[in-house]
This record gives structure tokens, C-alpha cells and sequence, in this order.
């Protein structure tokens, strides 16, 4: 038994791969417009082509994302994408950036804190129950924990203001992610827009 590639003459697409005996049991196949190779190997219609100057399979190549189509004519990968998807993939990217912008672990003069969602809430539970121990015991403090998981004590004053300094810099995430978003509304072009990128802080 023998192995053959059925394929397109002009843009090599495979249409068809074929065990059979010999040749014969595929000549009514052949056309003026298709053609085949005998081939030992594992060859398939959506993982290769064949470059019909030199009779050879070729290996298309990964889609680079999903705004790629296979073009038969120049056997690449071709670009889908308007300047509007763009824009939205551009905006997506800066929204991620923001949110890694604003959970960055967050330095101090009392040791660098974790700044993602959970540790902000603790680091806003904390604040209030030091406020209200502060009614009996203006003293009182209390203990946290710091991102290299050593621990500092930590009076209301000194908790309020890196609660303080953590919405500051969210805010100013928040701002840079307004103007960006602007800039991204104007942009005309690719070049525009890869222009536009989330500063570094």
C-alpha cells in the first residue's frame, strides 16, 4: 500500500490524503488543476501545504492569534485586524497593566507591604480597628505582616498613612489609565497606537 498526497497545482492545498494501492486507485483524482506526491510520512491537509516548485511538504507555520487567516496565495499568515480591534486589544493591555501597577507590593518607611486586593483590605480593617481601640488606648498598635512575611507593629498613624499612600497610587494608576485611554480614541494608525504604552513607574 502506498500513501498519497491529493493538492491543489496552484496554491498547494492539500485536499486529500490517501492509502491505497497504487497510483490507479487515484488517477480519476487527478486533474488538470490537481496533482499528487507518494509520501512515507504523517502529512495532513490543516498542518501542511506543498510548495509546488519543488514537490516538498511544507509545515504551515502557528497562528500568530485569531485576527490571522491563512492566505493560499503567498502561503503566510495575514493580518484581520481594523485599527478599532486594535484599539481594544491596546486598552485591554493597559487595563492589565493598571492592575499590576496598582497591586505592585508597596514600599515604606516601615518595610514593603503586598498591595493586592486582599492585603488592601486588611491593611483598611486594620486601620479601623486600630481607630476604634484608639478611643481607650490612643497607644495601641497592632501587628502586620510584610511581603517578605516578616511582621512590624504598626500604630494608627503610621497604618493610616500607608493607607493613605496605597489609594494615592491607585488613583494615580486610574489617572494614567485615563489618559492613555484618550490617546488610544485618537490614535489613526498601528503605529499610533504602538506608540502608546503604560509608563515606567
Amino acid at each position: 500500500m502506498s500513501k498519497f498526497v491529493i493538492y491543489d497545482k496552484t496554491t498547494g492545498q492539500i485536499r486529500q490524503v490517501s492509502t491505497v494501492e497504487n497510483i490507479r486507485s487515484i488517477s480519476h483524482l487527478l486533474t488538470n488543476d490537481v496533482d499528487c506526491l507518494e509520501t512515507e510520512s504523517e502529512i495532513s491537509d490543516n498542518k501542511f501545504y506543498v510548495d509546488t516548485e519543488n514537490k516538498t511538504f511544507q509545515e504551515i507555520p502557528q497562528q500568530p492569534d485569531e485576527f490571522h487567516v491563512w492566505d493560499w496565495g503567498t502561503h503566510n499568515w495575514e493580518s484581520t485586524k481594523t485599527v478599532e480591534i486594535e484599539k481594544e486589544i491596546k486598552w485591554k493591555e493597559i487595563k492589565q497593566k493598571r492592575s499590576a501597577a496598582i497591586e505592585k507590593p508597596f514600599a515604606t518607611d516601615y518595610g514593603t507591604f503586598d498591595a493586592g486586593l486582599y492585603a488592601r483590605m486588611c491593611l483598611k480593617n486594620a486601620e479601623q480597628h486600630l481607630e476604634n481601640l484608639s478611643q481607650s488606648d490612643p497607644q495601641a498598635t497592632t501587628t502586620f505582616t510584610l511581603e517578605d512575611n516578616s511582621e512590624v507593629e504598626l500604630n494608627k498613624t503610621q497604618i493610616s498613612e500607608i493607607v493613605s499612600g496605597l489609594i494615592a497610587r491607585t488613583e494615580e494608576c486610574y489617572s494614567i489609565a485615563r489618559n492613555l485611554r484618550k490617546q488610544i480614541a485618537l490614535a489613526n494608525t498601528t503605529s499610533d497606537l504602538n506608540a502608546i504604552n503604560w509608563p515606567d513607574q
